[in-house]
């Protein structure tokens, strides 16, 4: 049933998670995934082969989380196609994780 109530709600939640978060659903599961891998560093192509569909584009999203200062990325020195990601802000994720999941909760039970 939570599904039905979410797919109703879904473009409120969207905006609320722009506004209080600044990131996007994308972003959401790019996070979530980071989290569930659990390192503070990860070759792109771990984050890539850990999303369900492992043709997603993350450059963008990368770019704002880096911007956020979840993480950092570097090009490998000896293969330019291969991005590290470091320096990965496994608390800052996981608090931005519980404050998604309250905001979708809370949407949710909110009677229409």
């Amino acid at each position: 049933m939570n599904i039905i109530h979410y797919e109703e709600k879904r473009t409120l939640i969207k905006r609320l998670i722009k506004q209080d978060l600044n990131l996007t659903l994308v972003e959401i599961v790019i996070l979530d995934k980071i989290a569930t891998i659990n390192k503070h560093s990860i070759e792109a192509t771990e984050l890539k082969q850990a999303l369900y569909n492992k043709n997603t584009p993350i450059s963008t999203q990368l770019s704002n989380l880096i911007a956020l200062g979840l993480l950092k990325k570097e090009r490998d020195l000896h293969d330019e196609r291969r991005i590290h990601l470091y320096d990965i802000q496994l608390a800052k994720i996981n608090n931005l994780l519980l404050r998604f999941k309250e905001i979708v909760n809370t949407v949710i039970m909110t009677p229409q």
